[in-house]
């Protein structure tokens, strides 16, 4: 069987639910997360104050949509073959990019920064849109999140080339675009396919 048709929504039908582990890939992919968060935990360490901690959530929440952003597509269709490993490496670079602009991300690092996001949001649109490719039945779904992320990662490409602290403020309206979108996907888009711990592609 083509390893594209054993999506979710078989399995609920065949009644053959099974517990989902993660791979070994995803935990070491969450790895590059943890050395994100440790080097911006540093930043929050250096200036712990109002201003502080309000930098800190303003480069906090694009990596923890990142991750989201992962976790979501890999509970949902992640089929360990050579395609997504390699999505997932490049993925990984960027992810490591980010660590290394984090550390000055709202300074002279916002702009590698930035970009590095951006990256990360279009190697996510590729496994969205390569999902909806092979399973028909999700393609409103995966081409709502690929819309929303896609769209995203052009507001913050669009914001390397404005001033600060204006470029602050496309950071928030491309997460704003992006939470917008792909939140309410699930009332707009009428597709029987929802993560759920039990499945695996």
């Amino acid at each position: 069987m083509n390893k594209w048709l054993k999506s979710p929504e078989l399995r609920i039908s065949e009644g053959k639910e099974e517990e989902r582990h993660a791979t070994w890939l995803e935990l070491f992919f969450d790895l590059f997360f943890v050395v994100v968060i440790s080097e911006l935990a540093h930043n929050l360490n250096r200036d712990v104050s109002l201003s502080g901690f309000l930098g800190f959530l303003l480069l906090f929440v694009p990596i923890w949509w990142s991750w989201i952003g992962a976790t979501f597509y890999a509970n949902l269709f992640d089929t360990d073959d050579l395609g997504h490993r390699l999505l997932t490496a490049l993925q990984m670079l960027a992810v490591a990019a980010l660590a290394v602009n984090v550390h000055d991300g709202l300074g002279k690092s916002s702009v590698g920064f930035a970009l590095s996001y951006a990256v990360v949001r279009v190697l996510l649109v590729l496994e969205f849109l390569r999902a909806g490719k092979h399973i028909v039945t999700a393609r409103p779904l995966t081409t709502r999140i690929a819309s929303g992320s896609g769209l995203g990662a052009l507001v913050w490409l669009a914001s390397v080339q404005m001033p600060m602290p204006l470029r602050f403020g496309f950071w928030i309206l491309a997460l704003t675009v992006e939470f917008g979108i792909v939140l309410t996907a699930g009332k707009s888009v009428h597709v029987e396919l929802a993560p759920h711990q039990g499945e695996r592609i």
